[in-house]
């Protein structure tokens, strides 16, 4: 237990360096499937406008909500111009912006799909940002609010990063296993495996996380999660842990 405590950071808003890794090879996945995820968000604002035609009759407010998040989104993902003060995609300076951007339509379309949308992406930069106590809270406001939408947005794993973050790896695992018991195929699965896993060995259970890189092994070869999931299983017995 003493090697799992040594890798736990004591500072607020730091990651552990296994979430940083895993965070990696995450990103190296997302890379791979940016058209398809490109669908995915396109979808979610499809679904909204389709949303807003549906109620048209009820007036006018639905429509201008639809406009409010796009535009949001559209600044949130757009590049900043080079060299400008917020050229590096994840700068401080943007993700401020992106959060008072969110948190106006959130307030302005009040319990509305869209506000709880902009909601639950102001939440993740505010993770990106560190600050996970204010991320977990909104989240956990917009699974008061429409706990069907906070599923079909993926909620519980960002949640389930903010508690990792903060170190409570038991209410981690709690809310990964909702995603993968409800909805979680091919991929994403693999993912919440991984997150799994790196949550077991922080806990300090590495049979657990063990069998769970063989099944990832397994289920996902030739994948980087596969990859990922051999190099630590080999490591979990060298007598030198850190370099996870």
């Amino acid at each position: 237990m003493s090697d799992v405590r040594k890798r736990r950071s004591k500072k607020a808003g730091i990651l552990p360096r296994e979430i940083i890794a895993d965070e990696r090879t995450f990103r190296s996945w997302l890379s791979d499937h940016q058209t398809q995820l490109g669908y995915g968000f396109g979808a979610i604002i499809l679904i909204l406008v389709i949303i807003g035609g549906f109620l048209w009759t009820q007036g006018r407010n639905v429509r201008a909500a639809n406009e409010d998040l796009a535009a949001a989104l559209r600044f949130h993902w757009t590049p900043a111009q080079a060299g400008s003060p917020e050229e590096a995609p994840r700068d401080s300076i943007k993700l401020e912006q992106a959060i008072g951007r969110f948190q106006d339509v959130a307030q302005r379309h009040e319990n509305s799909p869209q506000g709880l949308t902009a909601s639950y992406y102001q939440a993740g930069v505010l993770f990106d940002l560190g600050r996970y106590p204010e991320a977990a809270s909104l989240l956990e406001n917009v699974r008061g609010a429409d706990e069907a939408l906070f599923f079909h947005l993926n909620g519980p794993l960002l949640l389930a990063r903010c508690q990792e973050a903060q170190g409570d790896y038991g209410k981690a695992v709690e809310s990964l296993n909702e995603v993968k018991e409800r909805s979680a195929r091919d991929d994403l699965e693999a993912l919440l495996l991984m997150d799994i896993a790196r949550c077991s060995r922080l806990m300090g259970d590495n049979d657990r996380a063990i069998a769970l890189y063989i099944e990832l092994e397994e289920r996902f070869p030739d994948t980087v999660f596969a990859h990922r999931a051999g190099k630590i299983r080999a490591s979990l017995g060298a007598a030198d842990r850190e370099e996870l």
